[in-house]
């Protein structure tokens, strides 16, 4: 890559507090920051993250707990399970042909592209209950349904393309400055006025994203004095995305398996709801994976933005586009007084373009801060 080389200060939540309705596990509303860097520079596959150049996404979460329209939606009464987390983000990423020392315009390949956007996102647990009772005579499994609703307003164009090259030259003249080899550094871009949406100085982008998921969680332990109960959760979701920036719909899986509390996937207190008066462990560890798969019908960083891609030196056709792709990761996280946690996790994509073998594979770091 085009390494993305953040200094930054950064804050965020692993742990957001829950309510149960009936009997509350904590009255308080918990805020906090998150930071994610998506960076080849975190994988031994140096430079493999291709045509994917950057990701940034800095996060503000808190929670709600009263029930509202979404709870309504789904027939809960005051008395179920409910709980709200919310989280508002900013957020940067960038993409770019393979060849980068070329100044010219290759349809082969797929354009440059540089988008920033603003989110609000909700994230709904609700229903949960022990599962499987009758059946294996345990009261280890509980069962939650899981909802998510997020919007985004972002913008391409000359001021995005602009902010994306000046990062990746200045990063990739220090690779220079300090490789040993300097044809091991990639060169710096010369491609980033035929990006999309180049020819606008704003180009706005506005999506609507949702998605649905059951969680299946398995208590194997008990909270420990330092260690959080050992136990498992996998959740398998469906959602979509419409908008002029993505339109695609999806479907996959999560895992964790650990010594933990806290899903990083929802925020969720698995073992307050076993038991609202036991002592967290100070410290918690988990492995974590996801695959999902996408079955696109437009993505305006290869296409163009949605009906407005008339200004585009060049966009691809649907015909050169890979109309299903996937990705998976796998990782660690880690966790102190469900307070401050580090996570990291490996995350490889298929290929977006028809006939180019060009697999992204780069590491996803994030740290989180409770306040």
């Amino acid at each position: 890559m085009k390494n993305f080389i953040i200094l930054f200060v950064l804050l965020s939540s692993t742990c957001i507090g829950q309510e149960v309705t009936t009997a509350p596990v904590s009255t308080s509303k918990p805020v906090g920051f998150q930071l994610i860097v998506d960076q080849d520079a975190f994988v031994k596959e140096f430079n493999k993250d291709r045509d994917y150049t950057m990701g940034l996404q800095l996060t503000w979460t808190g929670q709600k707990q009263k029930h509202n329209f979404v709870s309504k939606l789904f027939g809960l009464k005051k008395t179920d399970y409910y709980s709200k987390n919310w989280a508002a983000s900013f957020a940067f990423s960038g993409f770019t042909p393979y060849a980068l020392e070329n100044d010219l315009v290759d349809k082969s390949d797929r354009p440059y592209a540089a988008l920033t956007y603003l989110s609000k996102a909700g994230l709904y647990n609700f229903k949960r209950k022990t599962i499987f009772k009758n059946l294996l005579g345990t009261s280890k499994f509980k069962g939650s349904q899981f909802f998510k609703s997020a919007t985004q307003v972002g913008f391409m164009g000359k001021g995005t393309s602009r902010a994306a090259k000046f990062i990746q030259t200045a990063v990739h003249s220090g690779q220079r400055s300090v490789a040993e080899n300097p044809n091991d550094a990639r060169p710096d871009p010369l491609g980033w006025e035929y990006a999309i949406a180049s020819k606008n100085d704003i180009a706005l982008v506005v999506n609507y994203g949702a998605e649905y998921g059951y969680g299946i969680e398995y208590r194997i332990g008990t909270n420990g004095k330092f260690l959080a109960p050992l136990q498992a959760m996998i959740k398998p979701l469906a959602g979509f995305a419409a908008g002029n920036l993505y339109n695609y719909g999806s479907g996959g899986v999560q895992f964790q398996f650990g010594f933990f509390s806290t899903s990083i996937f929802n925020g969720t207190d698995f073992s307050a709801i076993f038991d609202a008066h036991e002592t967290k462990g100070l410290f918690e560890v988990s492995l974590t994976g996801e695959y999902n798969t996408q079955f696109w019908l437009h993505n305006a960083t290869l296409n163009g933005i949605l009906l407005n891609n008339k200004n585009d030196v060049y966009h691809l056709t649907y015909n050169q586009i890979e109309p299903i792709t996937s990705y998976y990761s796998y990782g660690l996280e880690l966790s102190y007084k469900r307070k401050f946690s580090l996570g990291y996790s490996k995350v490889i994509r298929s290929n977006v373009m028809k006939d180019v073998l060009r697999e992204q594979v780069f590491g996803r770091l994030s740290i989180r801060i409770g306040i």
